[in-house]
């Protein structure tokens, strides 16, 4: 019977039980989201690479990154066109 009491007491989404939890899990999927300077480099080499194989684009982004938004996490890039040769 008590076991029951404390599993709901401990519960409420106010205690500083669930508030502890609620940040380790945030912190855990940030951990996730994060990527390392060598992996991004990469990710924009290939990104670049698979777009000019459809259009034509400039040697370099115009704006490549990650933006923190709240718990999500965006790749924004803007790619310049060239004109076909």
């Amino acid at each position: 019977m008590f076991d029951l009491l404390r599993a709901k007491r401990g519960s409420k989404a106010g205690s500083p039980r669930q508030a502890a939890r609620q940040r380790l899990q945030a912190t855990i999927r940030q951990d996730r989201l994060e990527v390392s300077t060598p992996q991004l480099s990469e990710l924009r080499v290939n990104l670049l690479s698979t777009i000019n194989e459809h259009l034509p684009v400039a040697a370099d982004f115009a704006e490549f990154g990650l933006h923190h938004d709240g718990e999500d996490v965006f790749l924004v890039s803007r790619v310049r066109l060239r004109e076909r040769q």
